[in-house]
């Protein structure tokens, strides 16, 4: 990261479009305006609710046109918004700009930008970057990077979903450490397995967050299978706060869902349990509502898989945990 002739704007870009740029979705960033001067970085803040700056990007290079051809760059290299939002955007120019995005380095615990900007307000289209405050952030990247000793991916979906054999698979393939959840819990308390249902959820986060912790210490990656919403006692969804998953230090989400017919036949199949259907079509909704509103939050990747696509399991897994 050296910081040699580099020069470095810093742009404002809402959390949704920040986490396609986290999982590759989104290559290309969309500028009605921008500078004539050569730019190799671009330093994203994430607007509300994160108003973080979560990134420091390579530049690749600059693409100039109209929005005809910049939606064929879009479809070509991956603009990450529909053609109906890009044209919409482009509304009122002859020309405008897309950038390129080349290797993207994401802080591990976004930072304050008041931190790095005694006078920070988010930019409208951008703003150049004092060479000394992309100094100390580039910094501050490799301190994090030192410091944040395994990275933690964590794979949600409700119980009988298929979520633990596919994680099994990619820690046996990958040698990547791979724990439940529920076992961690269970550890803590000493005990052999936890029910379904749940009566003290804070309690038992607490308990997870801590375990978590000691394996973090161990400087291992972590493959996390979980929960953002559980059964409580009366079997209704509950979902988990997301400052649990602060605590956790979770670098990505990935969301495993399926039919919940198909969901039931396998819990029956495998603990020889009936539950309802309509209960685990209740709990599955809560569970994507508020894996989605967690991953935006935390302004973390985020991906919704089915238990059959065990080959983008994989690239995903591998580019959360990397």
């Amino acid at each position: 990261m050296n910081t040699a002739n580099d020069k470095a704007v810093l742009i404002s870009i809402h959390p949704e479009h920040v986490q396609k740029i986290l999982t590759g979705e989104k290559c290309l960033e969309f500028r009605r305006r921008w500078t004539a001067q050569h730019v190799s970085k671009l330093v994203i803040y994430a607007t509300a609710p994160t108003r973080k700056i979560v990134a420091i990007a390579e530049i690749k290079t600059i693409h100039i046109g109209n929005s005809t051809a910049l939606w064929q760059k879009a479809k070509e290299l991956g603009g990450g918004l529909t053609r109906e939002r890009l044209i919409q955007y482009f509304a009122g120019v002859n020309m405008g700009f897309a950038i390129e995005l080349g290797k993207i380095r994401r802080f591990h615990s976004p930072v304050n930008p008041q931190d790095f900007f005694p006078e920070f307000y988010p930019p409208q289209s951008f703003s150049f970057v004092p060479e000394n405050t992309l100094k100390s952030l580039q910094k501050e990247y490799i301190r994090q990077k030192n410091f944040s000793k395994s990275r933690v991916l964590f794979v949600a979906g409700v119980h009988g979903v298929g979520k633990s054999t596919l994680c099994e698979n990619f820690s046996k393939t990958k040698n990547v450490m791979f724990r439940s959840a529920g076992k961690l819990i269970a550890e803590a308390k000493k005990i052999e397995s936890l029910t379904k249902t749940v009566a003290d959820v804070d309690g038992n986060q607490n308990l997870l967050v801590n375990q978590v912790r000691r394996i973090r210490d161990t400087g291992s990656p972590l493959i996390l299978d979980g929960h953002f919403a559980v059964f409580n006692t009366k079997l209704k969804p509950v979902p988990v706060a997301s400052s649990v998953f602060s605590d956790l230090g979770v670098d990505g989400v990935i969301l495993i869902t399926d039919r919940p017919d198909d969901i039931a036949n396998r819990l029956a199949s495998r603990d020889g349990k009936s539950i309802d259907i309509s209960a685990i079509a209740a709990l599955q909704k809560v569970e994507e509502i508020r894996a989605k509103q967690v991953a935006k939050e935390l302004c973390v990747p985020f991906a919704k898989i089915k238990p059959t696509q065990y080959k983008l399991f994989f690239e995903k897994a591998e580019l959360f945990l990397s």
